[in-house]
């Protein structure tokens, strides 16, 4: 008896010593993509947050901007990359937007959600010759002037849900038609709005501020569950009636099939990162917050917004129009 016990923990332990031990993650440098040009928000917040995940981590994180289609490209370069740990994306709800316009074929759903990071928010922002001081006034406006009022969008991107969201409040029931003009980033829309180019447009509260405070263009509202900080006098659309909130979440993304244990590695250091005071300043220079989710909480903020998306996208027809 005492030899066939002897005989299988030899077994057993020969077994032990043929299966190579897991290295520890990460053996080499993590390339994390941003999927814009260098200088926007999703690159700053980025690099801010890795400047102290690398001091957690064992190998660097390097930050790599992949810009091309409005995100597309370097959201494509993750999807289809192996799902090791080592190519991330650092992304916001263009995604989202993008899905229900159907401009891209894949989702969030698509890809392994390692955590959200950062949040910010998107203020209302207008023209400050427009007739409207809150969001009940331009709604009106732009009901007895149809198609005079300027908003300068790109179909399929934050800027066009944006608009969406604010004129999903309206409850009346003739139809609001915007002047579209044709825009991309905030930079260009926010010029629009002070050269009298636009009327109005949603905008990061970071881009806006400078100019709410100078006068060169005036904050309607914030789209916001509560005021934000950086315009504590501005009130949220939901003071003044309407059920709209559309957030910016910054969020850390890997292929899908992303071993447990490396998506553990990768949150449990971003979220130790976001407790930084360092970092918690940084952001809020960028009118942004620490915001860490784990990849449940995060992916039901992504679907309760990607959902309102599709709602807006019915509603409004986009698909018909396009």
């Amino acid at each position: 008896m005492k030899k066939i016990l002897v005989s299988i923990l030899s077994a057993a332990l020969l077994a032990c010593l043929a299966i190579p031990a897991m290295a520890a993650y990460p053996e080499k440098p993590i390339q994390l993509v941003i999927p814009y040009a260098p200088g926007g928000g999703n690159d700053v917040t980025a690099r801010i947050l890795v400047e102290y995940v690398n001091r957690l981590l064992p190998q660097p994180m390097v930050v790599t901007n992949v810009n091309g289609g409005v995100g597309r490209v370097g959201a494509t370069q993750v999807l289809r990359a192996k799902p090791d740990g080592y190519t991330l994306l650092w992304e916001h709800p263009t995604m989202a937007a993008q899905t229900a316009s159907k401009v891209v074929d894949y989702s969030y759903k698509d890809f392994d959600m390692i955590c959200v990071g950062v949040r910010s928010t998107f203020a209302l922002v207008a023209n400050k010759r427009l007739p409207a001081n809150n969001v009940a006034e331009l709604l009106e406006y732009m009901r007895t002037h149809p198609k005079q009022v300027r908003w300068p969008m790109s179909f399929g991107a934050m800027s066009h849900f944006g608009y969406l969201y604010v004129v999903g409040g309206y409850k009346g029931s003739e139809p609001l038609e915007p002047k579209v003009v044709s825009n991309t980033g905030d930079k260009e829309r926010l010029l629009a709005l002070i050269s009298d180019n636009a009327d109005a447009s949603p905008n990061g509260i970071s881009a806006v501020l400078p100019y709410v405070k100078s006068g060169d263009i005036k904050a309607l509202a914030v789209l916001s569950e509560e005021r934000n900080p950086f315009l504590p006098d501005v009130p949220t659309m939901k003071e003044q009636g309407f059920d709209v909130t559309y957030n910016q979440i910054f969020t850390l993304f890997g292929p899908k099939g992303l071993p447990a244990e490396v998506k553990k590695t990768l949150a449990d250091a971003f979220q130790k990162a976001l407790t930084e005071p360092a970092v918690k300043t940084a952001l809020a220079g960028l009118c942004c917050e620490p915001y860490f989710l784990g990849p449940e909480e995060g992916a039901r903020l992504w679907k309760i917004q990607s959902d309102k998306n599709d709602e807006l996208v019915a509603r409004f027809k986009l698909l018909e129009k396009k």
